[in-house]
């Protein structure tokens, strides 16, 4: 049977296996969960910044993450993978245990997937959105928590 896509968390900011914050996709298939990477950190600075720069890193964002949405369904999950040496993948099995928080002023609202041992934290950046990604997270992980 072949991996099928079963949803996906179009924009999120995290570290991913690394120590610079990046841009990132969360793609879930029957398998198991893979981090796309959709700008470096470089493009994290840009987006936060205001007047011209900023807006020009954020149009950017934006464009990443639409094409992303809209390439994902025809793309296999080893082909999301390979776009970017930054990808990885987390097969379900090693997720021991997943958070869901809705932030509030100052903290970030963010999806965390714990392994045995790491700990991924995802900041969703599009707050609306939150309920409908828990749904979607508990509908692929029901037993991993949230």
């Amino acid at each position: 049977m072949a991996e099928e896509l079963l949803g996906v968390i179009d924009h999120t900011e995290s570290k991913g296996n690394g120590r610079a914050m990046k841009k990132w996709s969360i793609v879930f298939t029957s398998d198991r969960m893979i981090a796309s990477k959709i700008s470096g950190t470089l493009g994290v600075a840009l987006s936060g910044l205001s007047g011209v720069l900023g807006e020009v890193g954020r149009a950017d964002i934006d464009r990443r993450v639409k094409e992303m949405s809209e390439d994902v369904p025809g793309m296999s999950a080893e082909d999301i993978l390979n776009a970017d040496k930054d990808n990885f993948a987390i097969p379900y099995s090693n997720i021991v245990k997943v958070e869901a928080k809705k932030g509030g002023l100052l903290s970030p609202t963010s999806f965390k997937f714990s392994t045995t041992d790491k700990k991924y934290q995802f900041n969703i950046l599009e707050k609306k959105k939150f309920d409908e990604y828990v749904e979607l997270v508990r509908t692929i992980l029901p037993e991993k928590g949230i």
